[in-house]
């Protein structure tokens, strides 16, 4: 910032006024001088100083600037101070492949982003996304306004149509829009949202009991509120995360409380060796309205050891043989809690280069409340860190099961 030198001289000089100059911004008037407005009331060389570093993490974090250059220079009088921002604009629209992660594995979205169409420091962006586990094909669109003062909340618009796999006899067409308000510090979120879900069932394979309960289509409109907190490291050698998720959902043929719980915790050991501790915990509450949808209850899924988890019921075809066809459909649960504790071996020689990491895991499943539903299995596996994500090769060496459990030696798991 040219002239900071000189001015951290005078720091307790007092102003009477600092005038503000900005060249090309593309950034709506009223809302840069709103985001300006503490340079311009600054009354002391002290303070100008703290505002414009201030207003310069602000101005980065809209996204909207590839930099920003602070000239501070004196006023036209005595006592006054001219500061001068020169703005080096993105450009407005840019495209890319990313990744993220849920309890579903990874997903790939190739997204074309147009940046501050508004003139608001707006995002718009069109994603294609794609989630292997669960062989999922959508399409998304979401609108973001930042967050900025004075709310300190962004808001954000989404429509997103998908199909994807939640048993294996039953594929489900989603349609939804949802508004989300985010804090500024992304740990809190509110997001307001409805989804109108049609059912795809494999008739020649399913249950009865799908047959009967799986109405074909059905609409769900929902109000969810997220926490959450991270300490990990880029290398994810140290640190924990945490992510608390309340949903309250309501329709025709749904009226449920979903409560969603998520830790990791990674403790590094000696030289190369990293302990990962992670757990998951989904509830759903017996309320006196409660009334669960078929396909909202709790299937426990791409889990080391098990293609499901639970009690099944058989096809409605006796004939079927289960040597070929999937045995029957997953009853699922309003109550499924998951431990795992994994042992990584990083930097191992002849495989780190190529973006190998071995690894020993251990996990425990409850379905249901009590000890009767508990499972497990013991194994060891490879993680594959490619440019698309995290591949994840595991075998099972010894698996613990229940009634209705498939288990499952060799599994590919695709993680963010």
């Amino acid at each position: 910032m040219a002239g900071f030198d000189e001015f951290q001289r005078h720091e307790g000089h007092f102003l009477t006024k600092v005038e503000v100059r900005t060249e090309a911004s593309h950034l709506d008037g009223p809302l840069l001088a709103e985001l300006l407005s503490p340079v311009s009331a600054s009354r002391s060389v002290k303070e100008l100083h703290q505002c414009i570093i201030a207003s310069v993490q602000t101005l980065h974090s809209l996204q909207v600037f590839r930099g920003v250059c602070v000239k501070i220079l004196p006023g036209s009088q005595v006592d006054t101070a001219l500061v001068q921002y020169d703005f080096q604009c993105l450009r407005w629209w840019s495209w890319g492949l990313h990744m993220d992660n849920s309890r579903e594995g990874g997903r790939l979205f190739p997204s074309l982003l147009l940046r501050n169409i508004r003139g608001i420091a707006d995002r718009t962006t069109s994603n294609l996304e794609f989630k292997p586990n669960t062989k999922t094909l959508g399409l998304s669109f979401n609108h973001t306004s930042p967050a900025v003062l004075p709310t300190s909340w962004g808001l954000n618009f989404n429509y997103h149509i998908r199909q994807k796999r939640i048993d294996l006899n039953l594929h489900v067409l989603e349609k939804g829009e949802a508004v989300t308000v985010t804090s500024q510090d992304g740990r809190h979120a509110v997001t307001l949202g409805r989804d109108v879900r049609t059912n795809q069932p494999c008739i020649d394979r399913a249950s009865m009991d799908m047959l009967q309960k799986a109405i074909l289509t059905s609409e769900k409109y929902y109000v969810a509120h997220e926490w959450r907190k991270s300490s990990l490291d880029e290398e994810e050698t140290q640190g924990h995360s945490v992510r608390v998720r309340n949903e309250l959902a309501f329709g025709p043929a749904t009226r449920a409380h979903t409560v969603d719980l998520t830790c990791t915790q990674l403790l590094p050991l000696h030289n190369n060796l990293v302990l990962q501790l992670s757990g998951w915990w989904r509830w759903m509450p017996s309320w006196n309205f409660t009334t669960v949808h078929y396909n909202d209850r709790l299937r426990a899924t791409f889990l080391k050891g098990f293609r499901s988890i639970g009690d099944r019921n058989p096809p409605a075809d006796s004939k079927l043989n289960p040597r070929f066809y999937a045995p029957g459909d997953s009853v699922g649960s309003t109550n499924v809690a998951t431990a795992e504790a994994k042992l990584h071996f990083r930097k191992t020689p002849g495989m780190h280069n190529l973006g190998l990491s071995p690894f020993l895991y251990g996990n425990a499943v409850a379905v249901g409340l009590g000890t009767a539903g508990l499972r497990g299995s013991l194994g060891l596996g490879v993680d594959w860190q490619t440019r698309l994500g995290r591949v994840e090769v595991t075998y099972a060496a010894k698996v613990v099961t229940r009634a209705g459990d498939l288990p499952a030696e060799f599994q590919i798991l695709y993680y963010a």
